[in-house]
């Protein structure tokens, strides 16, 4: 790099200095910001809640949970409504004895087999369901 180079980046960084600290007394930002200073509040304001009411808030969220607390009620049916959906006229404990003796069935079927015992508990808890 010659003389003439390093000149040029010298200027361009005492220029670029120079405007950093000349320009904001030349633009009128500093009265503005005097100005911003001395209208702006130090501490942020604090919202008093009105009395005797609740806030919004407070309001949303308890009807959030009322509506929570009945969709959990509605969707969970008996099972004796389940089957009678289902066109079965069995009664819960006949449908948990068969559930209980079909996951057996397949449990022992696939021990006989030969399969390993991970996917033959798997198989059968799901033939139980």
């Amino acid at each position: 790099m010659g003389p003439y180079g390093l000149f040029f980046l010298v200027a361009i960084a005492i220029g670029g200095v120079a405007w950093v600290f000349i320009y904001p007394l030349l633009s009128g930002e500093l009265p503005t910001e005097r100005r911003m200073a001395s209208v702006a509040h130090k501490e942020p304001m604090q919202r008093t809640p009105r009395s005797g009411q609740k806030s919004r808030r407070e309001h949303v969220e308890g009807t959030l949970k009322q509506l929570e607390a009945r969709q959990k009620a509605s969707k969970r049916v008996p099972l004796t409504m389940r089957l009678s959906q289902a066109g079965l006229s069995w009664t819960p404990r006949r449908f948990m004895v068969i559930s209980v003796s079909l996951g057996f069935g397949v449990f022992v079927v696939l021990m006989l087999t030969g399969v390993g015992l991970l996917p033959t508990v798997g198989i059968a808890f799901a033939a139980g369901g």
